[in-house]
């Protein structure tokens, strides 16, 4: 329950205490109501913006996921390839060093 003050019989949510003395809020101008109203307006198109932003995140996770796929598909085969050249490099050197030693 709000309680009026003495002298201007205005509601305290209305005033703004200044220095020893309140001073009147201004009111809010009745064209507040207007934005508001395009803002309902607006809802059909943010909501179909809405649905289009999420089916274009959904197909960018989709890529994103195979992407990391085929990462982890190369990152294998670049380290099967490298043992396959650390074992030739071997029989290569274990020829070499044979045939000196003959």
């Amino acid at each position: 329950m709000q309680r009026f003050t003495p002298n201007t019989q205005m509601m305290p949510s209305n005033m703004k205490r200044s220095g020893g003395g309140y001073i009147m809020r201004h009111s809010p101008a009745a064209a507040a109501q207007q934005p508001r109203q395009r803002r309902m307006s607006e809802v059909p198109m943010l909501k179909k913006k809405n649905a289009e932003l999420t089916l274009a995140l959904a197909e960018s996770k989709s890529k994103l996921c195979d992407a990391m796929e085929h990462i982890s598909t190369m990152t294998s085969r670049i380290e099967d390839l490298e043992n396959d050249l650390q074992i030739t490099l071997k029989r290569i050197w274990s020829i070499r060093s044979n045939w000196f030693v003959r």
